[in-house]
């Protein structure tokens, strides 16, 4: 388990080895997504995304993690 402390601007360092796990270089982005699981957040890189058409059958809770993800990328700009 590794800790991070929040800055006065909200800003938190990612610890080495938590950057080489999820292999973040300086100037990536990554999503930080609620975990419906925990209650906690999942970490990710973001290097590609790949969204799905919906579909006729009701959303699965991964269709729905991908549509928050979707959304958490249109709140940075980044899709």
């Amino acid at each position: 388990m590794y800790t991070a402390k929040i800055t006065s601007k909200g800003q938190i360092t990612i610890p080495k080895e938590v950057r080489v796990a999820l292999n973040l270089d300086e100037g990536e982005h990554i999503i930080m997504a609620p975990d419906p699981t925990s209650g906690g957040f999942i970490f990710s890189s973001v290097t590609m995304v790949t969204l799905r058409q919906p579909r006729a059958r009701p959303p699965t809770e991964s269709d729905q993690l991908l549509h928050r993800i979707k959304q958490l990328l249109e709140e940075i700009d980044y899709v």
